[in-house]
């Protein structure tokens, strides 16, 4: 398996996603991430990624909604000393790499920058009735 290719693939689909969602044309890397929190406004809920819990898979995808949502995070996390995915791992879907603590870690790094540019109303997360299908949902009160 090329991970490239499949890098590439997972980043081109939750781009044509998310560019349509949140008209990523109207924001330029300039603008405070917390405005573009606000100006925020899902029709839908939307899949990131779907059918994996692979961090070769999920890492890329997240990456991508985090570059849409928060451009300044999203080139602190891949431009800085320590990016968030090391050239060699992006080079090689089995590298042991995927399997550390590291990367683990910026799973949750991710998972957590994109719950907290999540819309009111919505949740970066797994959907509730299928684990493996991560994206952002509407938050469903149970009290309705």
């Amino acid at each position: 398996m090329n991970i490239l290719r499949d890098y590439t693939r997972a980043i081109s689909a939750a781009r044509a996603a998310l560019g349509d969602l949140f008209n990523i044309d109207d924001y330029p890397h300039g603008k405070k991430e917390n405005d573009m929190k606000a100006t925020n406004k899902f029709p839908v809920e939307i899949s990131v990624s779907h059918g994996t819990l692979r961090n070769q898979d999920l890492i890329p995808a997240f990456l991508e909604a985090v570059s849409h949502l928060a451009p300044a995070v999203y080139e602190q996390m891949t431009m800085g000393i320590f990016p968030a995915v090391p050239q060699y791992a992006q080079e090689d879907d089995d590298h042991e790499w995927w399997y550390t603590e590291t990367a683990y870690w910026v799973l949750e790094q991710l998972d957590d920058v994109l719950n907290d540019y999540a819309p009111d109303g919505y949740y970066f997360g797994a959907h509730e009735g299928d684990g493996s299908d991560f994206g952002f949902w509407k938050i469903i009160d149970e009290e309705e």
